[in-house]
């Protein structure tokens, strides 16, 4: 049956619940507004019909949050228009006597409290806009468009039976931990908005270290014990966590911790570039070492100064490696290490001699080892492998910020990516660095390469984990011919 041919009081309905949702579209669009502060920032929030629900917050010029939070036909957008510098210093002001991270949680944990019931405060007086500005556009269209008075009421009551169902769905459909995953655009998919009093900034990333943890310790438990793995390495391996290029990631270390616990592992590798530029001021982020709990083997990278590597040495679980020092056992292990040759943290003043110190500084190094019985060579720079065949079966290494494989003759070299996301360099990059790290397995009888697990997380602003096991046929697999 056709529209014209659909009887009068079919029609007058039809017209009248398309003219109602039309004037309450219009009327939300022009009257579901709302401003307020959250935190130091003063917002405005406005309701908009749109196919793609959710919560959606700009930050010129930083770009824009989605929060994937109800569904429906209505979207919620929130637009950070003005920041009192007042608000925000005092945001996360600390007493002086206040400077341990439980403290710093407890101030978190009221700031996130206040800006939560600001929220809310925020979000009721625009749903009543939103429905009176619906309603009352309604209402003005029926007024508009009725032939009798009698056709204005349907108008706003299909408006009212309309704002009813969007209620509904978003209330069924509402995710109230949407918000700890948003989709960022912009600006902020490439680094994390960090506010405050930066000699306070590691204690406050306390909270986001321990969620990474959390992810790592879920991702990897579920990858180890529920999937089909490969075949799984021997009971009885050591296993070695390996670490490099950390770039004074603080979120490094909480990682660490948590793949220590859930692999068991015998000793950390870190094969250099614990900090960024090697000054006096970064001594104090090698603290985190000692909490590690087991033994922490390191070499000092191109940006590690020689006071990173004494403060690194300061630690009760460390052994610093250096051909000056000879080989050390550690875990049962044979470990033989060189410094990197050069400090060169500031790219801006390259070395034009770089490649030929590390090759002059690996042949002599491996000279000094022949005749000793080693296991494993650590180096920063993977290029000082070619000195090494000979010496060991293993090298570890890192500096290129990316996974590999080479093989040297009978040596086998393991390059590591880089576990800091190459610390804030990292965020310069599209996609961002992944964060890197690795559990290499020996034969505990032959300390031979036995395989390797790669754990891989997203960079900073992405969202991702992934482990990835491979035998030590595998991995030779990938090296180039």
């Amino acid at each position: 049956m056709s529209p014209a041919a659909a009887p009068p009081r079919v029609r007058r309905a039809a017209r009248a619940v398309l003219t109602g949702l039309t004037g309450a579209s219009l009327g939300v669009a022009l009257g579901g507004r709302a401003r307020g502060w959250l935190g130091p920032v003063q917002v405005a929030a406005r309701a908009v019909p749109a196919g793609t629900a959710g919560v959606r917050v700009d930050i010129p010029p930083a770009g824009h949050a989605t929060l994937p939070i109800f569904r429906g036909p209505l979207r919620v957008e929130v637009l950070a228009t003005d920041v009192d510098p007042s608000r925000a210093q005092g945001l996360l002001r600390m007493p002086d006597d206040a400077t341990d991270a439980a403290a710093v949680r407890d101030q978190l944990h009221t700031v996130l409290d206040r800006a939560g019931d600001q929220a809310r405060r925020l979000g009721v007086a625009l749903a009543a806009r939103t429905v009176v500005a619906a309603l009352g556009g309604a209402a003005a269209a029926g007024a508009l468009t009725a032939r009798r008075r009698a056709d204005v009421g349907p108008s706003p009551a299909a408006a009212a039976a309309a704002l009813a169902g969007v209620a509904a769905i978003g209330a069924a459909t509402l995710d109230r931990d949407a918000w700890r995953e948003p989709q960022l655009r912009g600006l902020l998919d490439k680094a994390p908005l960090l506010l405050g009093d930066l000699r306070t900034a590691p204690a406050r990333l306390d909270t986001y270290r321990d969620q990474l943890a959390d992810l790592l310790r879920t991702g990897t438990g579920v990858y180890r014990k529920v999937a089909a793995l490969p075949e799984p390495p021997p009971a009885d391996a050591v296993r070695l966590l390996h670490v490099s290029d950390i770039h004074l990631n603080p979120v490094a270390f909480g990682l660490a911790q948590a793949m220590i616990a859930e692999y068991h592992v015998d000793a950390v590798v870190d094969t250099g570039d614990l900090v960024d530029w090697g000054t006096p001021a970064e001594n104090a982020f090698t603290g985190q070492i000692g909490g590690l709990g087991v033994p922490y083997v390191f070499v000092k990278g191109n940006h590690d100064s020689a006071g990173i590597a004494a403060a690194v040495a300061e630690q009760p679980n460390a052994v610093v490696l250096s051909a000056e020092g000879g080989p050390r056992e550690v875990a049962g292990v044979r470990f033989a290490g060189m410094a990197d040759p050069r400090f060169t943290p500031d790219k801006t003043t390259g070395d034009d001699h770089a490649a030929h110190r590390v090759s002059e500084a690996a042949q002599a190094f491996a000279a000094g080892l022949r005749g000793e019985h080693v296991d494993v060579v650590c180096v920063h720079d993977p290029a000082a492998g070619r000195a090494i065949d000979g010496v060991a079966p293993l090298v570890l290494a890192g500096h290129t910020h990316q996974r590999s494989v080479r093989r040297y003759g009978d040596a086998v070299v393991v390059v590591q990516g880089t576990s800091g996301g190459s610390g804030l360099r990292g965020v310069q990059r599209d996609p961002p660095d992944p964060v890197s790290l690795s559990v290499v397995y020996l034969d505990r009888a032959t300390k031979r390469l036995w395989g390797v697990d790669e754990v891989t997380l997203g960079g900073i602003g992405e969202v991702g984990l992934s482990v990835v096991r491979k035998d030590v046929a595998t991995l030779l697999a990938t090296v180039p011919a």
